[in-house]
């Protein structure tokens, strides 16, 4: 003869399925938080692999080697465009390791937009400045030194797009002003 099984009483059933208590919570919402994290990074990751720029576009940023605290100077940053074909300066994107120590007054042509993009540590111009083909255009950055020591980092150049990307390296140191350097010089000699 067969036993016949009873089912679990509807106490036991609630026990076993039990809500998480908070420590199990926060566990769980803390993973989860990480893996969308994990997500995000490989992602970007993926897109900042992907953005290419058309072939015949060259960039480079012209910056002093050194200035002054306290001094006024100019970051030009060039798009040559050796392509059969015209194309557009979309963004322009400072690197906020380089404005770290900088702060840019002004720009010739005038930017459209600046956002802060926290994320990719960068700040963004927009312009979305006509390249046409076999020309050079220039941006031309009035900036000031705000901060002593080295300052480098990537200008960036979105061609076309947002997602079409090349960038050229930059260094600046900005050392004491004339004054202070005066003054440790002769603290420094006696």
């Amino acid at each position: 003869m067969s036993e016949i099984i009873n089912p679990p009483s509807y106490r036991t059933a609630v026990a076993r399925r039990a809500p998480l208590g908070w420590g199990a919570r926060l566990v769980v919402g803390c993973g989860f938080i990480v893996l969308l994290a994990v997500v995000a990074f490989v992602a970007w990751s993926v897109y900042l692999g992907t953005r290419t720029v058309p072939e015949g576009i060259e960039v480079e940023v012209e910056v002093p080697e050194a200035v002054r605290l306290g001094d006024s100077f100019e970051v030009v940053a060039r798009v040559i465009n050796n392509d059969e074909r015209g194309h557009s300066l979309v963004d322009l994107d400072v690197a906020e390791s380089f404005l770290a120590g900088i702060v840019i007054e002004r720009t010739e042509p005038p930017f459209a937009e600046s956002v802060h993009v926290p994320v990719a540590q960068l700040r963004t111009y927009t312009y979305d400045l006509a390249l046409p083909a076999g020309r050079t255009v220039e941006v031309r950055l009035q900036a000031f030194a705000a901060d002593t020591g080295e300052h480098a980092g990537r200008f960036g150049f979105c061609i076309d797009s947002k997602a079409q990307c090349t960038s050229d390296l930059v260094r600046l140191v900005v050392l004491p002003a004339l004054q202070e350097a005066v003054e440790e010089g002769a603290e420094g000699g006696a």
